[in-house]
């Protein structure tokens, strides 16, 4: 748990001697295995493309490679909620929407992380 922000963190270690801290979903628990495409299941890491409609995303990159930048806070998410061509539309909670490039990478299907409160 980061104690600055009273986050929890997902430690991933992969093959390659390579490290990296994800902030956990709800949901996730530790030996739980952290997956790069496959089922969207909690804590997977995925492309927008294997998304089904009506999902909600969280951890989301505005490019593809770029790393996540969209809905990385406590409780936000966004839902998929259309296809046209390469492009995914995602709809924000705060009612906006964005065509996203169906290669961007989303790093946690479910809510986000809800162990702080809403701001409002």
């Amino acid at each position: 748990m980061s104690q600055s922000r009273k986050l929890k963190f997902a430690l991933q270690a992969r093959k390659i001697c390579t490290i990296r801290l994800h902030i956990a979903p709800e949901g996730l628990k530790a030996g739980d295995i952290i997956s790069y495409g496959g089922e969207p299941t909690i804590g997977n890491v995925l492309q927008l493309s294997e998304i089904p409609i009506g999902m909600r995303i969280s951890a989301i990159e505005t490019s593809p490679g770029s790393g996540p930048k969209l809905c990385r806070s406590s409780g936000s998410f966004a839902t998929v909620v259309g296809r046209v061509g390469n492009k995914i539309t995602v709809r924000f909670s705060s009612g906006k929407t964005k065509n996203l490039h169906e290669k961007c990478l989303i790093f946690d299907v479910n809510k986000g992380n809800c162990f702080l409160p809403f701001v409002t």
